[in-house]
């Protein structure tokens, strides 16, 4: 007992110490955190593309032959079906790489370059209805001239939120040298995950006690299960809604139909906040060619989100997030806050996961605490054990 608290104590002043460590060395601390995360890149890409690899592997090995026992179809399954998973995500990447994202810059560039036309077409709209836009300090000056500032301003909000899209793009696609070595990582991972997992399971059970092992697995299925459905779901969706959109487009004769439908599409990838943002970005460029074909175009997209968030997302992402919308939402801004595009992508997962385990963790206490009430307050049981 006196070693126990003696242990104890020393846990506690070592946490304490770390503690005010970070506090009081904070700038030292960011340091190491990023020099961390820098040289640990390429195993994050590796561990990222591993998952999604693994995902569609599965899927290919329940189509290989799942029932032979033959030798050569054994020894064949792994190696193949992991060919045909890299080869599906090459294309999917390819698919991505040059048709969506040229698309969208391209969308945004045509945006960007049309804004002083948005803006005189907006001054004579004022003033055809009687409206005195300077009265609240607009020039009309203001977009006749090339050096204008609010030229100079849209100009400089176009470099900088390109430049920060193609930063984004040059982090996940750029780095060759990162990716390659990512991309071998996640190859062994996957090539002998089994062995991998059962020493992994092997180290835990040595040091851990069997219930926190049992947690471990158990959470750990939770959020491999969500991130899943979650991705897959989304992927999904995100093709059918940017076909939906390109047809229907189409079908209206709106101007734009294959940008504006791709960049619907991409932009759908991120929860509640995307599909606005790739219908105000259509709504702006058509507003450009024709008003009345923006309110065309504003009202298809508002028919399209009610299709989405009533028959597709149901359907295609299903219950396997379990989250309430608001949740999702909050989870959105403080993940896009805190960590941008990438924190907007993994906090809806994320929270889902520790909601579910959360979920779990208070239906089993609550479950304990009727039973022990039951035991404690119930006559029946109460004679049972006396007698």
């Amino acid at each position: 007992m006196k070693l126990k608290v003696h242990h104890n104590v020393w846990k506690i002043i070592l946490f304490i110490g770390i503690v005010l460590l970070i506090i009081f060395r904070f700038d030292h601390f960011t340091a190491i955190v990023k020099r961390i995360g820098a040289a640990a890149t390429p195993i994050l890409i590796g561990l990222a593309l591993a998952f999604i690899l693994n995902i569609i592997m599965v899927k290919y090995e329940k189509l290989y032959f799942p029932k032979s026992t033959r030798n050569r179809v054994v020894k064949s399954r792994r190696p193949i079906c992991l060919t045909l998973a890299i080869l599906s995500v090459l294309l999917v990447f390819y698919f991505i790489g040059s048709m969506v994202i040229p698309q969208f810059i391209k969308s945004v560039q045509v945006l960007v370059a049309s804004l002083p036309e948005l803006a005189q077409k907006a001054w004579n709209f004022a003033i055809e209805r009687g409206l005195d836009p300077t009265q609240v300090g607009i020039n009309p000056d203001m977009w006749n001239q090339p050096s204008s500032e609010l030229v100079q301003k849209a100009m400089e909000f176009g470099r900088n939120f390109m430049g920060g899209f193609l930063n984004i793009i040059t982090s996940v696609f750029g780095v060759v040298t990162n990716i390659l070595m990512g991309f071998a990582f996640a190859i062994f991972l996957l090539g002998g995950k089994e062995k991998i997992l059962h020493s992994i399971g092997r180290v835990l059970k040595a040091y851990l006690p069997k219930e926190k092992v049992i947690t471990l697995y158990r959470n750990a299925a939770v959020f491999n299960q969500t991130f899943k459905d979650f991705f897959g779901g989304q992927f999904i969706e995100a093709i059918i809604i940017g076909v939906i959109a390109t047809s229907g487009m189409l079908l209206l004769r709106l101007p734009y139909a294959t940008m504006i439908g791709s960049v619907v599409g991409l932009t759908n990838i991120i929860p509640i906040i995307g599909p606005f943002i790739g219908g105000a970005i259509g709504v702006l460029l058509i507003l450009l060619e024709n008003p009345i074909q923006a309110l065309v175009f504003a009202a298809f997209v508002l028919v399209l989100q009610q299709i989405e968030g009533n028959i597709l997302y149901p359907r295609v992402v299903g219950s396997s997030i379990g989250l309430a919308g608001i949740w999702v939402f909050a989870a959105i801004i403080l993940g896009t806050g805190l960590f941008g595009l990438i924190g907007a992508l993994l906090a809806v997962p994320i929270t889902a996961s520790l909601y579910k385990i959360l979920k779990y963790d208070v239906e089993k206490k609550e479950e304990a605490l009727r039973e022990k009430i039951k035991k404690d307050y119930d006559p029946e049981i109460v004679i049972v054990e006396h007698e």
